[in-house]
């Protein structure tokens, strides 16, 4: 059985925004940059930015692991 891998610069990208979006979060900076959508729109849009790359990455780590079925084979 073949098993589509994600490129490396998914992880790469995944790792590096959800430290950045983190980053923003915790420093109040997308309230600043999004005072004028409402009082707490940068805490939800810094979050949610989070949860995405937190999921492209632990999607790359599940696409780089490998199944049962492929360990059985290589034994």
């Amino acid at each position: 059985m073949v098993k589509d891998l994600l490129k490396p610069t998914t992880m790469v990208i995944g790792i590096i925004g959800f430290i950045i979006s983190a980053v923003y979060t915790a420093s109040g900076r997308f309230n600043e940059i999004f005072s004028g959508l409402g009082k707490d729109f940068g805490l939800s849009i810094g979050f949610s930015f989070s949860l995405v790359f937190l999921i492209m990455t632990i999607a790359a780590i599940v696409s780089i692991t490998p199944s049962s079925e492929e360990l059985k084979e290589l034994k």
